[in-house]
């Protein structure tokens, strides 16, 4: 969910084999085989942020709300390959996948069934099961990224405030811990408005960090933190915005260069005013 996005949601995976009396016996073999590097499949599952190439997009980069995205990835130790050779090609037929890629479609049943399996979960848990510490751990990280090679140099030379930034960063991080651990003691005895109205904090949590007039120069793509980049609209970004402002700024002329700081700086003004909300949002149980 990127925020939610792929990052967000706390996945209850199974840490042990599935025995054949649970479930369709070749599902089970499916589930329990081993990968090229020995380690067994069921335990290979990871999080990462949502890029835009799918359905998901305007839902999550534009309308704030929470996503899901679930795959099954290439086995890298045996096909160091991101996709089928032919993939989105004229030769992509269904005779080509039913025959080569997925034979009976049986990891596309497997992906469906998870995918349920999800949907069901959520579904029948009166709490939402939702991470917003990892949210925070994803904020943090991507901030990080951002200032790799340079950037943060760059950057804190812009804009001196920059590092208001990494601590609203933190102070968010602070305030899902908070709210986590006061919500783990209060649970079990919430009434049925009150826990209604913790799940839909959680829930429009991500919205406070829509931007209504989009990023910079992109009113189509409106969330701040986690959306694609300009330059690479399928892949997932970390604080876009300020990705597509850094991008060939050595290359501007010196009034184009101080109009771009000047947008840097306010875009950096901008994030930190929001999440410093979102950790205010965070306070009250009351607030939705």
């Amino acid at each position: 969910m990127d925020g939610s996005q792929e990052v967000v949601f706390t996945s209850k995976f199974k840490e042990e084999p599935l025995h054949e009396d649970d479930e369709d016996p070749e599902f089970v073999h499916a589930f329990n085989a081993y990968g090229a590097a020995g380690e067994p499949l069921y335990r290979l599952h990871r999080l990462k942020t949502l890029g835009s190439g799918s359905d998901h997009a305007p839902f999550a980069f534009y309308g704030g709300i929470p996503s899901l995205n679930v795959a099954f990835g290439t086995d890298r130790n045996k096909y160091d390959i991101s996709s089928y050779p032919f993939y989105h090609t004229g030769y992509e037929t269904f005779y080509m996948v039913d025959t080569f890629v997925d034979p009976g479609f049986r990891i596309m049943q497997g992906c469906g069934r998870l995918a349920a399996l999800f949907l069901k979960y959520f579904a029948d848990s009166a709490l939402i099961p939702y991470s917003l510490q990892q949210l925070s751990r994803a904020i943090e990280e991507n901030l990080n990224k951002v200032k790799d090679k340079g950037k943060g140099a760059t950057l804190l030379e812009i804009y001196d405030k920059f590092p208001l930034l990494e601590e609203s960063a933190h102070n968010f991080t602070t305030a899902t811990a908070i709210f986590a651990q006061k919500l783990d003691s209060v649970k079990d005895t919430l009434d049925p408005v009150m826990l209604r109205a913790v799940n839909d904090q959680m829930m429009k949590l991500e919205q406070v960090f829509i931007m209504p007039r989009g990023l910079p120069g992109r009113p189509t793509i409106r969330h701040a933190i986690f959306a694609p980049s300009q330059f690479d609209s399928y892949a997932a970004a970390g604080f876009p915005g300020i990705s597509d402002l850094l991008y060939k700024i050595g290359d501007l002329q010196e009034e184009e260069l101080i109009k771009r700081q000047k947008e840097i700086r306010r875009h950096i003004s901008d994030l930190t005013i929001l999440l410093q909300k979102a950790s205010g949002f965070l306070e009250d149980f009351n607030l939705i």
